[in-house]
């Protein structure tokens, strides 16, 4: 070394308070290396047990290579002339350089910062890099200023290589970046953030985030990208829920091959433990940062991908109408009446369109769950039909049938107390709770008073259960647990084939509408009739002819085609009073006119069950298979 590199060598040692042999200067970097080197390529680490300050060192050009600083090292306000480089250096406690200016390079290569490192408000006018840096705790650059490039993380271009710290790539435990300005090109290529906070950062050139992982938070909100803003082959993992909201991108937005593992239970959770009083407005700023990168993708002609940001869109427009809903606490109890009985019937619509297309097809774009949800509704609706159809006459036969009715309706009303004091209930789903308990409070005073008659008791309590059991069902097919979703749609795929092959017309939307009564082509009344016997018929035939008020001239039958008209023609009567002049009959014939009366019964409730839910089962198929052609229709390749 020449006498004045010599001497300021011996200066820096007396400073770091170290041996002079651990300090040189590298003629090739132009820089005095801190270092133990034992032998070539074999070192030793130095160790530093206080402060370090940069004070008196603000003259020179330094590099610190195998060092281990035990304490904080300061340079807070500082103006740092030249060159600063930490390689394989560990930093047990704080590294504080706020308030500072840099006019040279600043490097950290392969560097372990274990407390916080504090960077705030400085100015960067050289090149800023960091490759194999690990920020364990905070990474602090807030309200800084970069005129050159920096590079945090470095290309990786042997994709056989496993990416790791060693080849470039940094880590942040939290990392804020707010209210910067860079004014050269930027490089956060392969890293991996927890935390990431970039709000309100002016980027005038091309920033580059390719392959990195984002895993808790990544905060873009209020963001001037003035070029190209590079996100290529991120990854999105479950609560780091990008957030674009007001930014600015004058020119493009990559986010090709990016990776969002997260669903509408983590955009939930990460929505409303971000701040509960504001959790409208949160779900709005994440919607509009997905309208961002969905409108990006577009501009790309990437409509196969722009389609999942478009449901992510939408998961978190629900969420905001969900959080529309909920009203702040009342100060009393009257109030609390006026709050509850204020409700704003557009946005619970609205919310409860946006659930139901989220849960039948996850707003257009799975396919196999709009197929499973349509096979469901026409195997469960088939075999429903048959269920009602096996077991009327145990319903009309056994007078417990009222004591399960009111077991049933004491079960919705325990629901509805239940769900009443739970929190995690939300108010879509009381509402449609009360409007069920309602309804079933409505068949019970109906059973209890017997208004209608036992007719139409029977036919209101089967069709209410079978809306209720479509209802259950298909919430049973969408169970969490795999296997349970598996064993249910195995099942109803049973069933469909079995209505495919028996029932074939229940595949028709339109039939419901317009032509319900094909659905049903038996009647147990003519079944009935055709088996009894010729002189049976004539019996009957003149018992009701001459036993009714209606027809008291009619004449004695003997022909069997016209006395099975004449019980056609008396099936209401039939109905409505089974015990006509019973007492004045044989035996014989009353029994064959109670017999009569049940299969009356029976094919009027069936009949009727069927019209009254046909066509709310059409407008559901037909709903299930628009969904079906426009899932289909956006999940191919075919432009559209």
């Amino acid at each position: 070394m020449r006498n004045d590199t010599k001497q300021a060598a011996k200066n820096i040692a007396q400073i770091l308070e170290i041996s002079e042999k651990y300090v040189r200067y590298d003629d090739r970097e132009k820089v005095y290396v801190i270092e133990n080197c034992v032998s070539e390529n074999n070192f030793e680490i130095i160790k530093f047990n206080k402060d370090i300050q940069f004070d008196d060192l603000l003259d020179y050009p330094l590099k610190f290579h195998k060092c281990e600083f035990l304490e904080s090292v300061i340079g807070y306000e500082k103006q740092f002339k030249h060159k600063l480089i930490f390689t394989n250096v560990t930093f047990k406690k704080v590294l504080n350089l706020a308030f500072s200016i840099f006019s040279n390079e600043i490097n950290f290569f392969n560097a372990t910062l274990e407390e916080s490192i504090d960077c705030r408000q400085c100015e960067f006018k050289g090149i800023f890099k960091a490759f194999g840096v690990k920020f364990l705790k905070g990474a602090i650059f807030e309200n800084s200023t970069f005129e050159k490039e920096v590079h945090f993380g470095k290309e990786i271009d042997d994709r056989n290589t496993e990416k790791s710290n060693m080849f470039g790539s940094c880590s942040f435990e939290t990392a804020f970046f707010e209210n910067c300005n860079f004014f050269d090109s930027v490089y956060f290529k392969n890293n991996e953030f927890k935390q990431l906070f970039f709000k309100n950062s002016i980027f005038k050139d091309n920033v580059y985030f390719n392959n990195s992982h984002f895993y808790d938070f990544a905060d873009f909100h209020e963001c001037e990208f003035e070029k190209t803003a590079c996100f290529y082959g991120a990854t999105f993992h479950n609560k780091a829920i990008p957030n674009f909201s007001q930014a600015i991108f004058k020119e493009n937005l990559n986010f090709v091959n990016v990776k969002c593992d997260f669903e509408f239970k983590d955009l939930k959770d990460t929505i409303e433990n971000d701040d509960k009083t504001l959790s409208s407005k949160v779900a709005n700023d994440f919607r509009d940062s997905f309208r961002l990168i969905k409108n990006a993708l577009v501009k790309d002609n990437n409509l196969l991908e722009a389609q999942e940001y478009h449901k992510i869109e939408l998961y978190c427009k629900e969420l905001e109408l969900q959080n529309t809903l909920k009203q702040e606490k009342p100060k009393n109890k009257l109030e609390e009446i006026k709050k509850n009985n204020n409700i704003n019937y557009k946005v619970w619509l609205e919310g409860l369109l946006l659930l139901v297309y989220r849960y039948t097809s996850d707003h257009h774009t799975n396919l196999v769950r709009i197929i499973n949800v349509t096979v469901s509704m026409v195997g469960l609706y088939g075999l429903l039909l048959y269920s009602c159809n096996l077991f009327l006459p145990f319903v009309m036969a056994n007078q417990r049938f009222t004591t399960c009715y009111i077991i049933f309706c004491a079960f919705f009303f325990i629901v509805l107390l239940f769900s009443g004091l739970s929190k995690k209930i939300n108010k879509l789903f009381m509402i449609l709770i009360r409007l069920l308990c309602l309804f079933v409070f409505m068949l019970l005073v109906a059973f209890i008073t017997d208004e209608f008659g036992t007719h139409h008791t029977i036919l209101i309590g089967l069709t209410s259960l079978l809306y209720v059991m479509l209802l259950i069902g298909y919430f049973v097919s969408l169970a969490p647990k795999q296997w349970v979703s598996n064993i249910v749609h195995t099942f109803t795929y049973i069933c469909f084939f079995a209505v495919f092959t028996t029932l074939p017309q229940l595949i028709n939307p339109f039939l419901g509408i317009f032509k319900s009564d094909s659905i049903y082509n038996v009647s147990h009344f003519e079944n009935q009739l055709h088996q009894l016997e010729p002189q049976e018929l004539i019996n009957i035939a003149n018992t009701l002819n001459n036993q009714t008020q209606f027809d008291p001239y009619a004449l004695f039958v003997t022909d069997t085609n016209q006395a099975k008209q004449i019980i056609r023609d008396y099936k209401e009567i039939i109905l409505k009073t089974p015990s006509l002049h019973i007492q004045q009959n044989p035996i014989n014939i009353s029994q064959t006119l109670e017999v009569l009366q049940k299969a009356i019964l029976k094919d009027f409730v069936l009949i009727n069950t069927i019209k009254s839910t046909s066509v709310v089962y059409s407008i559901i198929l037909l709903l299930c298979i628009f969904s079906l052609q426009k899932t289909a229709r956006k999940n191919s390749i075919i432009p559209h």
